[in-house]
């Protein structure tokens, strides 16, 4: 198995080293990351500029966005090797989770969403902290989790669109998760955003972004439930952004409008 091993915190983040230790052993593991952070980019890509790929021992570092970095592997740097050079793309582990609706700002999720654009099924990974300064005993203990996870993943059907969602909960107090992965859907709940007021060198007022993880609903049986229940998550993501319910509605509405 060829697996492309990308992230949005950067080639040199903590859990993406954590993670491609934990897949060594499923087959050829190939890292294609983003130069720096580009968390929040969700599936933004670089159309304006020339994107610059410096290789490295661990891999390439792309200075660009995480969508521009599975796009570089499949469709330039690799795409030689076979007419799918990779079987499974794997984004993460990201420092944070994501759940609920926040999968649609996610570069981690976004990288694993071009995937299934270019015809190869992926998975994101994500872990939840409350603390950003956990050492590297703590990301293993987290791959390791994420691991067992994407094995429950391996043994289904695999095709283009397979969109796998994992989040890991907070492992940062010693805890580990309940037992049992939790196979429940993305919380549709509104995201409440806190902004902190504050003054730039102009006397400008700025808004910087507080906290990122509160939800207007604590739905039962989603994502952000289940992870904030100390449960592993695998949440299969949709890929066709069409609303049938809402075309059939104004077909009726419109008739045979194209």
């Amino acid at each position: 198995m060829r697996i492309l091993l990308t992230n949005d915190d950067g080639i040199d983040a903590p859990g993406l080293e954590a993670l491609r230790h934990a897949l060594t052993d499923l087959g050829e593991v190939v890292t294609v990351a983003p130069l720096r952070a580009q968390s929040a980019t969700g599936q933004g890509a670089t159309f304006h500029r020339p994107i610059a790929v410096e290789e490295r021992p661990d891999g390439w570092a792309v200075d660009g966005r995480p969508a521009d970095c599975v796009r570089l592997a499949l469709c330039a740097i690799f795409k030689d090797r076979q007419a799918r050079p990779f079987d499974l793309v794997v984004s993460g582990m990201n420092a944070g989770a994501n759940l609920g609706v926040n999968v649609f700002y996610s570069g981690t999720v976004g990288a694993a969403r071009e995937a299934n654009l270019c015809g190869v099924p992926a998975v994101a990974v994500s872990l939840h902290l409350k603390a950003w300064d956990i050492d590297a005993a703590q990301w293993a203990r987290a791959a390791g989790h994420a691991r067992a996870a994407i094995d429950r993943v391996l043994a289904g059907p695999l095709d283009a669109r397979t969109l796998m969602n994992i989040n890991v909960p907070v492992l940062d107090d010693g805890a580990e998760p309940k037992s049992g992965l939790a196979l429940v859907p993305a919380s549709l709940s509104a995201m409440g955003v806190d902004y902190e007021q504050g003054q730039d060198e102009q006397g400008r007022v700025t808004y910087r972004v507080g906290s990122t993880m509160t939800f207007a609903q604590d739905l039962p049986n989603t994502d952000v439930k289940a992870v904030f229940d100390r449960r592993v998550t695998l949440s299969p993501l949709g890929f066709d952004t069409n609303a049938q319910d809402a075309l059939e509605r104004w077909r009726g509405v419109l008739g045979d409008a194209t």
